[in-house]
């Protein structure tokens, strides 16, 4: 199942599901094994969320060696109960910085030169701010840098 299938709004998220295919489809490792079903109760969207989140965590982490302190910050209680889009933009914000410097980088950015013009000027912002984010953890290594091109280099 293609990961944004079924995803028609900003609701659509509110429970980890899509975010999680995403995730995995983007650099499998900690997200292909996650349990993450459909939920209609925010309790259980809160548990959904939360596993993801933990696994973005992890990869940024293991995988990059810093976390974005933005990401350590999203409610995810709040995502599953409003949903507080807020929040979901801010969670949504460190999937794509994942996407941009994990190791499948190369066909994130070339997603994001197939749009039009101007939605690739916004994600370059976006990118930037995450690039820009306080971090915890050692410098970057060079893994984690974007390829050239993806943040207007």
């Amino acid at each position: 199942e293609e990961a944004g299938e079924g995803c028609k709004g900003v609701r659509d998220l509110i429970d980890g599901l899509v975010l999680a295919r995403l995730l995995a489809g983007m650099v499998g490792g900690p997200f292909g094994g996650l349990n993450i079903r459909k939920q209609t109760n925010w309790v259980l969207r809160k548990k959904n969320l939360g596993r993801v989140k933990a696994a973005m965590v992890e990869f940024f982490e293991k995988e990059l060696g810093v976390v974005p302190r933005v990401l350590e910050s999203v409610d995810v209680q709040a995502i599953a109960k409003g949903p507080d889009e807020a929040e979901l933009l801010r969670l949504t914000e460190c999937v794509l910085g994942i996407g941009v410097m994990g190791p499948g980088k190369e066909q994130v950015v070339d997603g994001i030169r197939g749009l039009q013009e101007d939605h690739q000027k916004h994600l370059r912002g976006v990118i930037e701010e995450q690039m820009a984010q306080p971090r915890r953890g050692a410098a970057a290594p060079e893994a984690a840098r974007p390829p050239a091109g993806a943040a207007g280099t």
